[in-house]
This record gives structure tokens, sequence and C-alpha cells, in this order.
């Protein structure tokens, strides 16, 4: 991955990660944050088999990106997405919509953490009461049980 960012956005990347290394106990990075993005879309793509406690960790590093992004120069933002769009296209296709956040933190809006307003399409039939039971929200019909 090949992100090109000016000095003054790597300073300010450089700050966040270390606030989120010193939080968390252990080294966090935006790039680990991507590669975690990443691992979660390929398991929404290919049934999300772990249960839900760990799907709504794993959309932690949508988060951390958008901290990001919501930082970066104009530049920055425009590196960063040449490989975030790809990647919530990606997670756009193999998540459905869903109409309550699966979180319920007051900071979410909908248009920009859209991550939050989907599940994977295809969830482990021993799951699936659990996600109804985070989102509120029956999902029956609307996701393919495995």
């Amino acid at each position: 991955m090949d992100i090109k960012f000016s000095t003054q956005d790597e300073e300010i990347i450089e700050k966040i990660e270390q606030k989120w290394s010193s939080d968390a106990g252990f080294s966090i990075t935006l790039i680990s944050s991507i590669s975690s993005w990443e691992n979660l879309i390929n398991e929404c793509r290919d049934g999300y088999d772990d249960v839900v406690e760990e799907f709504t960790n794993d959309l932690a590093s949508r988060d951390m990106i958008q901290q990001i992004l919501d930082v970066l120069s104009k530049d920055g933002v425009r590196e960063l997405n040449k490989f975030i769009e790809s990647l919530d296209s990606m997670f756009l296709d193999s998540t459905i919509k869903v109409n309550k956040s699966i979180m319920k933190y007051e900071w979410i809006i909908p248009d920009k953490h859209f991550w939050y307003f989907r599940v994977p399409k295809r969830i482990k039939e021993d799951e699936l009461a659990a996600f109804e039971s985070q989102l509120g929200e029956d999902l029956s019909g609307k996701v393919e049980i495995f």
C-alpha cells in the first residue's frame, strides 16, 4: 500500500496513532486499521462466522480510518480515499442496510458512519438471533443463513 502524505499529514497521523496505541495498550496504526477493515470485508463477503460482538468490535477499524480522514488536508483525504473508497464499496456489496445502528453511540451520524447501519449478507445460523437482538430488528429474509 503506497500512500503518499505530506509531512504535515504524516505528523497528524503519527499523533493520532500514538493516542490510539496509548489508549489500547498495544500498537495501532492507520495501516493496521486499513488491514483490519479489509479483513472484516473479506469475512463479510465469505459469510460472517463470528459473534456479533466481534463484528461490532471490528467496525472500530473503519472508525479509526474516519478519524484520520476527518483531520487530513484535502490532498491527504484524496490520497487515503484512493484505497478506502474501493474497500468501502466492497463492504457495501457484502452487507445489507438495516434501519438502526448496530451500536448505540450518540455521535453516530447515519450518512457519515454508514458502516454502523449494515450487517453481513451471510450470517451463521446460530448468530442470527444475536444480530437481531443487537439491532432490535428482524433480519428474516434479509440475510442469508449458513
